[in-house]
């Protein structure tokens, strides 16, 4: 169901040109994705078969017609216990600030089976925009890509207005921020995982002296846990 990389547990995110997100059908015959973490929304939808996801300590039983949301910076896992079809949908952090500057301020949640009948409706209407973006996806008729953006920012108004709430700990944007300036070092370590990197050269993609890098990445990385 996803692209891994070797040697990290970080996921960097490939997205098209035209639409800066990462979408797709997956038919998935039978997996394992080990924990791994990426700073983008993401959305799976279950459409045929189930999944078994896992986000932190928390198991989900995702079954056909299911949805789960996982916010940004979370670790999280999947297990294909049968055959399954699903859409994946990524979102980068970095494009939805360009729309809600707050958005490192807001937790998503989307979950399901729901018994309330106006969440679910919701729900309903989240579900039937993926399959809208699926079939101009996967049939990539004449013009398709004006049709998929606009899908594409009819989702993430409903994500902001149906399933954000508010973060209200002032250390959760500092925090954000702190994981945002290890990006490049992360990228950088996952293309060269191969190669012997010394501090001095990590610590100057960081833009950071070597010791204080030091401090800065043990600090930032045990704040995740």
């Amino acid at each position: 169901m996803y692209r891994q990389n070797d040697n990290s547990n970080y996921e960097i995110i490939s997205v098209r040109e035209n639409t800066q997100v990462h979408f797709r059908t997956s038919i998935d015959p039978g997996s394992y994705v080990p924990p791994h973490w990426h700073d983008a929304v993401e959305i799976v939808y279950m459409q045929e078969g189930e999944l078994i996801f896992t986000i932190e300590q928390q198991i989900h039983h995702l079954l056909s017609g299911q949805c789960i949301l996982v916010n940004p910076n979370i670790i999280h896992a999947a297990k294909c216990t049968a055959p399954n079809k699903a859409i994946i949908f990524q979102i980068p952090v970095n494009f939805l600030e360009n729309y809600i500057p707050n958005v490192r301020q807001l937790l998503f949640t989307v979950s399901g089976p729901e018994t309330d009948p106006i969440v679910r409706s919701k729900l309903d209407l989240l579900k039937q925009t993926l399959e809208k973006m699926q079939l101009i996806n996967d049939l990539k008729p004449d013009g398709g890509i004006l049709r998929f953006n606009s899908l594409l920012f009819e989702i993430i108004f409903q994500i902001y207005h149906n399933f954000s709430v508010q973060v209200l700990h002032a250390d959760v944007t500092r925090k954000n921020k702190a994981l945002k300036r290890l990006e490049p070092v992360l990228d950088y370590t996952s293309r060269h995982y191969n190669q012997p990197i010394s501090i001095e050269e990590i610590a100057g993609v960081a833009a950071l002296q070597p010791r204080y890098f030091c401090r800065f990445f043990k600090k930032v990385w045990e704040s995740r846990f």
